[in-house]
């Protein structure tokens, strides 16, 4: 019973479960990135310099990937939340209108027909997922 209050208050719509998540994310895939971007860097490097090459590739990479997904996450948090607030719902239709949403907003500045598209086919495919 405690943890089902937990998980619920856990899920209201705030600015704080946003950011956190926001930087979980972040952290997270930086952490990835690095290790990936390490051994990519390690690999093209001459083999005096590998290690450098490694850390070098790390520094370039790892945290513009990690602020891209965050970027990202941080767009479907906010219109799942907003969501939830105006319906006073937490179901599975918030997550998948959120979802196409962003989707669309990421690639508007391709064109509304191809943000429509796209929009459409996360929203299918989070509806098959769930």
């Amino acid at each position: 019973m405690e943890t089902e209050k937990k998980e619920k208050k856990s899920r209201e719509p705030s600015v704080k479960a946003i950011v956190d998540d926001v930087g979980l994310t972040f952290a997270t895939v930086t952490v990835g990135a690095s290790v990936y971007y390490f051994r990519k860097g390690a690999n093209n490097s001459p083999k005096g310099a590998r290690f450098v090459g490694g850390a070098q590739a790390v520094r370039m990479n790892a945290p513009r990937l990690g602020g891209s997904f965050a970027g990202v996450r941080g767009l479907f948090l906010t219109l799942d939340h907003t969501l939830m607030y105006m319906r006073n719902k937490d179901d599975r239709w918030n997550s998948f209108v959120a979802g196409a949403a962003s989707t669309g907003l990421i690639t508007f500045r391709k064109g509304i027909s191809v943000a429509a598209k796209s929009s459409l086919a996360v929203g299918l495919f989070l509806a098959l997922v769930h």
